[in-house]
């Protein structure tokens, strides 16, 4: 169940909280193992979703790209950025940033920034 995880994927989106005086932190028995942040198995199931979201995106902003050939790159992101945070998706901030930067790799928009 492994997936070719590029690096720039974001590992630790969630954080929890644990309110006291002394420092806490919430970890997961895994294997023998605590584990801080996601599992291996749930980046990867993460990573998935986010790149099926990529492969969705991409002919939308093909189809946005040509029905305004006047927005500069830059625009067409920030208004596919704007569109997913607007959906409410169960996404991270980073989560949401690299989607934007990978659909804008694909597009071929270089400089474009999440």
């Amino acid at each position: 169940m492994s997936a070719n995880i590029p690096d720039d994927f974001p590992g630790a989106s969630y954080e929890s909280f644990v309110p006291g005086g002394q420092a806490k932190f919430i970890a997961e028995l895994v294997d023998g193992k605590y584990v801080v942040g996601l599992t291996r198995r749930e980046r990867g199931s993460r990573y998935r979703g986010c790149q099926d979201l990529v492969d969705q995106l991409v002919p939308l902003s093909q189809a946005e790209d040509k029905r305004h050939p006047d927005f500069s790159p830059d625009r067409h992101l920030r208004r596919l950025k704007n569109g997913i945070l607007r959906k409410g998706w169960d996404l991270s901030a980073a989560e949401t940033d690299w989607i934007v930067k990978r659909v804008g790799q694909v597009m071929g928009w270089v400089g474009a920034r999440g």
